[in-house]
């Protein structure tokens, strides 16, 4: 397990995920399940999820933005770019379109300490009509992606 050494470089390779940002929600409500592992807070969670209504017809790039502010809101010490972090500050994972119209949720290296966090989506386990994985991407997303950052990026003044 990964655990927090500050000062120390962490053998570890972050995992980014890409969410197809154009993809339309045809539901009026939809649940996202996810897992959740970060060592040094003692979080370790599977098969969670967060439900989501009024979303008819929404691009999933803000389906996925309202899941970020979720996550944040409920697990208040992962760090994210442009969602709760500002570019001023450590931020775990940094949130924002690419060159090609989708959206990514880049990881980090961890420069300054580590603090690993694995959050994987993945297909709900029942209900498959209300499901938002498989809206996240295109016809060759897995069963499950996992976005997994090495720690804390530090801005430096």
């Amino acid at each position: 397990m990964l655990g927090k050494v500050s000062g120390t470089s962490l053998d570890c390779s972050p995992v980014s995920g890409l969410v197809w940002a154009n993809n339309i929600y045809p539901n009026s409500s939809g649940t996202l399940t996810f897992d959740l592992s970060a060592p040094n807070h003692n979080v370790s969670v599977s098969n969670a999820s967060f439900e989501f209504v009024e979303i008819l017809n929404q691009n999933m790039q803000a389906i996925f933005i309202m899941f970020l502010n979720e996550l944040v809101t409920a697990y208040p010490f992962i760090k994210i770019l442009g969602i709760n972090s500002s570019p001023e500050s450590t931020y775990h994972f940094e949130a924002a379109p690419d060159f090609n119209g989708n959206y990514l949720l880049y990881s980090q290296n961890g420069d300054f300490e580590s603090d690993p966090i694995t959050l994987t989506l993945k297909a709900a386990l029942s209900n498959p009509i209300d499901d938002l994985y498989p809206h996240l991407g295109g016809e060759s997303l897995p069963p499950q992606m996992s976005i997994h950052t090495c720690g804390l990026h530090e801005i430096l003044a």
